[in-house]
């Protein structure tokens, strides 16, 4: 019986990973598969709705007792699906919108009450970041003989980037310096500042956590080295974006997708409107995806706070503040209880955050589902793990 049990959950995982990988794998920017872009929404939905049922075979009021979080991750999709009624044109939207919710949800009740399908998932999303490392490779090369500009500006690298902490997770030293590397590579070729930046950041935060929590101190021989491998990468860098007319350097001063204008001057214009908003607008609002709308340059905010201050109003922003506390506090819980996810935790917020103030994550979250999925599936992971002066919570009933 235990061993049907164990069957039928790996057989659930492989269907539930499935179904949450084919929209990621399917977009136009991937010129192996845009041919199948058109059938992306169904199979958002498909999972959507296998998600929901899956859901509601648990029982609600208890989950939101013990996971805070749950409550106000559900109650920001309430508020940003209101927000698409404003629009008749949004509503088409909504299956994309709600997407990454759904997937911390379903990740962290699956791995809650199944612990042991974090090896196989972490098995799973490795190769899924190397696939997406290979797509990005593939795609940015290609375009490098067809246009600069396809060379510079390719957002599918969000998608490796996104899945990264799920590939530093493996128990194999060989394996993480490799998907280190190949990262590097794709960061490197793709000129993306906020990639760029937060790739660094991350990989910093992340040695410095896991020297903490392995409590092997820290190296100085090893910041030495990243210290030094950054000023190469600087020089590199520089030498690359001067073949290529500085591109790189010029959209560090502007924003060449946005048709020349600068994340500064987008939000002094967006404050701008936000200041002339009535107390309706500031509480809930201007609707989906309004700053693109109503701006002169018809261009998102590139500042998560800011595009959510203006959709989605003052109500939203507070349930994204308690988001962002409650996975701090459990990083921190991570760290205290020396837990082998604390510094992918750690790599996977800074991630997280640096997009979240130079570009944004709510309102495309076809690459936020992947750090959504892995928050759900280690917090439901490691919940129950005992920690020094800490008692462990019961299980929910």
């Amino acid at each position: 019986m235990h061993k049907t049990f164990i069957l039928i959950s790996k057989i659930t995982l492989f269907l539930v990973f499935t179904l949450f990988c084919l929209p990621i794998l399917i977009s136009e920017k991937n010129i192996l598969l845009s041919k199948l872009a058109a059938f992306r929404i169904y199979f958002t939905i498909l999972f959507e709705i296998s998600a929901i049922i899956f859901l509601l075979k648990y029982p609600i009021v208890h989950q939101y007792k013990v996971f805070p979080i749950n409550l106000y991750v559900f109650l920001i999709m309430i508020s940003i699906l209101m927000s698409m009624f404003f629009s008749s044109e949004d509503l088409i939207l909504i299956p994309a919108v709600l997407f990454w919710g759904l997937a911390y949800l379903v990740f962290q009740r699956f791995t809650y009450y199944n612990p042991s399908v974090i090896f196989s998932l972490l098995k799973y999303f490795y190769i899924l970041c190397i696939t997406l490392v290979i797509l990005v490779l593939i795609t940015v090369l290609s375009g490098v003989t067809v246009s600069t500009k396809d060379f510079t500006a390719n957002n599918l690298v969000y998608l490796p980037y996104f899945a990264f902490p799920w590939a530093l997770c493996s128990n194999n030293p060989k394996s993480r310096r490799f998907i280190v590397l190949f990262m590097s590579i794709v960061v490197y070729l793709t000129l993306k500042r906020t990639v760029f930046v937060g790739f660094i950041l991350s990989v910093f935060v992340y040695y410095i956590v896991d020297r903490i929590v392995t409590q092997r101190g820290l190296n100085l021989k090893i910041i030495f080295s990243i210290v030094l491998l950054a000023i190469f990468t600087y020089f590199s860098f520089t030498i690359l974006d001067s073949k290529f007319g500085n591109i790189f350097t010029q959209r560090m001063e502007g924003i060449s997708e946005d048709k020349g204008s600068g994340r500064f001057d987008i939000y002094d214009e967006v404050i701008l409107y936000q200041a002339k908003s009535s107390t309706f607008e500031w509480l809930v609002g201007h609707g989906h995806n309004s700053v693109a709308k109503f701006t002169t340059d018809k261009v998102s905010a590139h500042n998560d706070w800011l595009e959510i201050l203006y959709d989605y109003g003052l109500i939203s922003v507070f349930f994204y503040v308690i988001i962002n506390f409650y996975i701090l506090k459990y990083l921190f819980r991570l760290i205290r209880g020396r837990s082998k996810f604390a510094a992918p935790f750690a790599l996977s917020y800074v991630i997280f955050f640096v997009t979240s103030i130079s570009s944004n994550v709510i309102i495309y979250p076809s690459h936020f589902i992947l750090i959504t999925s892995f928050w759900g599936a280690v917090i439901g992971t490691t919940f129950r793990e005992p920690l020094r002066g800490v008692k462990t919570p019961q299980h929910i009933n």
